[in-house]
This record gives C-alpha cells, sequence and structure tokens, in this order.
C-alpha cells in the first residue's frame, strides 16, 4: 500500500510541514568529514613524494639584482622596440593623413582617408557585373620592380556560359 506523505491541495499551509531528521543530517556530515580528512591526507602524501624528488638547490631562488642583463645573441634585428613602434605609428599616421606617391610609374596616389571617404560618398562604387572578370590588383612592393612585369591580360577575354538549365520532361 502506498501512504500518501502530501496534504491535500486544498490544505496548503504555505511552509513544510515535516521536519528534517536529525540522524541523516548527522551521517551525511560525517562521511562529508571523513573524505575531507581522507583526502587532505593524500594530498599531503603526494606533496612529500614529489618533494623528494626535487633537489636542495631548487628551493633557493637566485638574486637577479647585482646581475648584468644578459643580452640576446647577434643580431638583434629589433634594438629598440618602442622607438620602431612610435615610428611605425606615425608613418601609417601620415599614410592615411597626407598626399603621397604609391607608385609613381603608374601614376598612383594616395590621398587622406577623410578625402577619400568624401569622393566614395559623391561618387559612388564602381558597379562590377557578376559575369564580369575581376581586375588584377598588383602590391605595391611588386608594382615598382622590374621583375614583376608580365603580359597584359587580354583585352577582350571570352564570355563564359553559364551551363543550360535542365529542362523539366527530360527525366
Amino acid at each position: 500500500m502506498h501512504k500518501n506523505h502530501h496534504d491535500s491541495p486544498s490544505h496548503n499551509p504555505g511552509y513544510e510541514t515535516r521536519d528534517v531528521k536529525g540522524k541523516q543530517v548527522f551521517w551525511s556530515l560525517a562521511v562529508l568529514s571523513v573524505i575531507t580528512v581522507i583526502c587532505i591526507f593524500i594530498a599531503v602524501w603526494i606533496f612529500n613524494f614529489f618533494d623528494k624528488d626535487l633537489p636542495s638547490s631548487a628551493a633557493v631562488v637566485p638574486s637577479v639584482a647585482g646581475k648584468e642583463r644578459i643580452l640576446p645573441p647577434e643580431p638583434r634585428l629589433q634594438a629598440m622596440p618602442p622607438l620602431d613602434l612610435k615610428k611605425y605609428n606615425a608613418d601609417q599616421l601620415a599614410a592615411v593623413t597626407t598626399y603621397g606617391w604609391v607608385d609613381k610609374n603608374a601614376q598612383r596616389l594616395h590621398v587622406p582617408i577623410e578625402l577619400a571617404i568624401d569622393l566614395t560618398a559623391q561618387r559612388g562604387l564602381p558597379h562590377i557585373n557578376p559575369g564580369d572578370p575581376l581586375p588584377a590588383v598588383t602590391p605595391p612592393a611588386q608594382a615598382a620592380s622590374p621583375a614583376a612585369a608580365s603580359p597584359a591580360p587580354a583585352a577582350n577575354p571570352a564570355p563564359q556560359t553559364p551551363p543550360a538549365a535542365p529542362s523539366a520532361g527530360a527525366q
């Protein structure tokens, strides 16, 4: 037979009507305490086991106060990193805020970023049809070198036709 320990839904006092059994709480805390003590003994044993493997000199930390700074071997590629970073930041700021040549032979300039944004807003972006081939872009370092010169692509490449769609009756 099943006994229903719950009160009927119509008689709901709003709090727990049964007490917690003290014996269960005591044994739960006792088991938890025993497990904690066992874990502490295991941890101490592991620390002692690994501590005897270390040499006694490992416990003493050497002092670096009186020692000379050891520099990396030559060639040091970046001797003054803070100065290099300042120069790099200044070069980047100049590239986006001033006018200058990207490739003098190809008559390509760079303009301040504010002007480039205004010009793009006025003129809009160039429209590229989905079937048109994209123009080849040469990085500035290669464009300046004569070895990078390559034959020009054909003026009118043959258009590629998409494959024909299968007809509904060809099954």
